[in-house]
C-alpha cells in the first residue's frame, strides 16, 4: 500500500533504525516512548508538517458524515485510528531489532505495510473497543503471520463490518467521491495497491 507521508515514514524509519542499532543503549521506558511518538508521526505527519491527524485519505462513511454536522455544530468526536495497532506494530519492530535486521530499509517496508490511521466515528472507535480489537486482530490473522499484510491490515474493519473510503481534500473541503478501500466486507485490492498520493494534500 502507498502513502500520502511517504517522506516522512522514511524518515522515521530512519530515526527507529538508529534507537534500535546494536550497541544504542536506551532504557525500555525510554524506547518504549520514543517508539510510540514516532509510531504516531509516522501516520499523523506529512514531511515538516506536524498532525495531518484528520487530513487522511482513509475514511469510514459515518466519519465522513460526523465531519460534515461536526464543522456545522462545533462537535468533536473523530478518532484517529491506527489500523493495526500500534502495540503489535512495536512488536514487529521488536523482533526485527531482536535479529539485527532493524535496518531504515526493513523498517520502512514495515511502515509501508502496517503504518497507516483511519478517521473513525466516534461509536466505531468504541466498538472496536468493546470488541477487545483497539489493541489486536481477529481470529484468524492473530498470531497469523502468513496472512496477507493488505489483509492483517484491514482484518479489524473486514471483521467488524466497517467500510473504509478513498478521501480527497481541497484545501479545509472534504472531497467524497464514493470510493471504497472496503465495501461489504470485499477490499478493492486495486485501488489500494495502485492508488498514488503524490502530490495528496499539496493544493
Amino acid at each position: 500500500m502507498k502513502s500520502f507521508n511517504d517522506n516522512n515514514k522514511r524518515n522515521v524509519s530512519l530515526l527507529l533504525a538508529h534507537i534500535l542499532s546494536p550497541g544504542v543503549e536506551v532504557l525500555s521506558n525510554n524506547m518504549k516512548r520514543i517508539t510510540d511518538a514516532l509510531l504516531w508521526s509516522a501516520t499523523t505527519d506529512r514531511d515538516d508538517v506536524d498532525s495531518h491527524k484528520y487530513r487522511l485519505p482513509i475514511w469510514t462513511p459515518r466519519a465522513v458524515e460526523f465531519r460534515n454536522e461536526w464543522l456545522r455544530n462545533g462537535r468533536k468526536g473523530l478518532r484517529h485510528e491506527h489500523m493495526y495497532p500500534r502495540n503489535l506494530l512495536r512488536q514487529k519492530l521488536d523482533l526485527l531489532a531482536s535479529h539485527g535486521n532493524a535496518t531504515p530499509d526493513t523498517i520502512y517496508d514495515l511502515l509501508l505495510k502496517f503504518s497507516h490511521a483511519a478517521i473513525v466515528h466516534p461509536d466505531e472507535a468504541a466498538l472496536l473497543n468493546r470488541s477487545r480489537l483497539a489493541r489486536d486482530l481477529p481470529h484468524p490473522y492473530r498470531k497469523n503471520e502468513d496472512a496477507d499484510p493488505v489483509e492483517l491490515l484491514f482484518s479489524r474493519y473486514i471483521h467488524l463490518k466497517i467500510d473504509l473510503k478513498f478521501i480527497d481534500f481541497c484545501g479545509d473541503e472534504l472531497i467524497d467521491n464514493n470510493i471504497y478501500y472496503l465495501k461489504n466486507g470485499d477490499l478493492n485490492l486495486d485501488l489500494i495497491c495502485e492508488l498514488d498520493f503524490e502530490g495528496w494534500d499539496g493544493r
